[in-house]
């Protein structure tokens, strides 16, 4: 076996297992390499790249003119996520300017089926902002496009069967009007100015940092872990010298010494209407818009507990 086995022309008359079998793959062989030999490819060419393309790879128009299949594809992707418009039937790709168009049967045949849904969507979406329809609206859900009456303020998707506003693109919220109705993102909004408007009227210990709140009383409280600390200047104390034993009119400051007053009482919607409006300060650097929205309690509740 370190030379190659030769065949006879002729078959020979002792028969033997190892050479009917490579007789037989020879004759394979020999047909196979005739047949090959008889078969000529045929191409075309594609009418809009100049190649030469086998005549299974192609695709034709309506007027029987062929072009590529990559032609065909690059086509679609361009009018589908490109700047080319997507008609309502795609046109010959013929550089001869053929007007005929592509059956549909021959996009199947060619076309990734993702591809051509995403196609056709884009047609339905051009279609549609062709005909400059006056009372088109589209579902803020699935992106379905309708055609509703003027004085309807309610979409009723028959795509994605949910119900939304028509101006603010919210959840229906019937029978309240756009500006009663609190969306999202001020959700986040109202909940972080909430928490800060809480925290302007805690204080937390400074031992243990527990949270403490006073409803009346003196200045001079004592947390559960016996630290005492001042109410209005946050400070530990351990008696009463921290705060001032001078005689003043109520209402103004004493002129002997700095001390904190252990009777005076904190005005604490004053304090939390303060820190909502600082809030809202901070938040307004990112989103200007964000003052003209209602965002957290009205003001006009502290006000007028204030008068009361």
């Amino acid at each position: 076996m370190k030379t190659q086995r030769s065949f006879p022309a002729e078959k020979p008359d002792v028969t033997c297992p190892f050479f009917e079998r490579d007789w037989g793959e020879l004759q394979a062989n020999l047909v196979t390499t005739s047949i090959v030999k008889q078969v000529e490819v045929h191409t075309f060419e594609c009418g809009c790249c100049c190649s030469d393309v086998p005549f299974e790879e192609m695709v034709q128009c309506a007027d029987g003119h062929l072009f590529c299949c990559v032609c065909l594809r690059k086509s679609i992707e361009e009018s589908t996520y490109g700047t080319l418009p997507a008609s309502a039937a795609l046109l010959c790709l013929d550089m001869a300017g053929c007007d005929q168009t592509i059956p549909l049967s021959e996009l199947r045949r060619v076309v990734e089926f993702n591809l051509l849904s995403k196609y056709e969507e884009r047609q339905a979406n051009d279609c549609i902002a062709k005909a400059r329809l006056e009372g088109l609206v589209r579902c803020p859900f699935c992106n379905f496009a309708c055609d509703l009456d003027v004085g309807i303020d309610v979409l009723d998707c028959p795509s994605c069967w949910k119900k939304s506003c028509v101006k603010c693109k919210e959840p229906s919220h019937e029978p309240l009007r756009c500006e009663q109705v609190e969306k999202p993102s001020d959700t986040e909004h109202r909940r972080q100015i909430e928490e800060i408007m809480t925290g302007s009227i805690l204080r937390h210990c400074t031992a243990c940092k527990a949270v403490l709140i006073k409803d009346g009383g003196c200045n001079k409280i004592k947390c559960r872990c016996g630290q005492s600390m001042c109410y209005v200047c946050r400070s530990a104390i351990t008696d009463y010298k921290h705060f001032c034993n001078h005689f003043r009119e109520p209402g103004k400051g004493c002129s002997t010494c700095k001390g904190c007053f252990l009777w005076d009482q904190e005005d604490s919607d004053a304090v939390v209407l303060h820190a909502k409006r600082a809030a809202l300060k901070r938040k307004a650097m990112d989103d200007p818009n964000i003052l003209t929205r209602e965002i957290g309690p009205a003001e006009t509740l502290f006000v007028s507990k204030r008068k009361r």
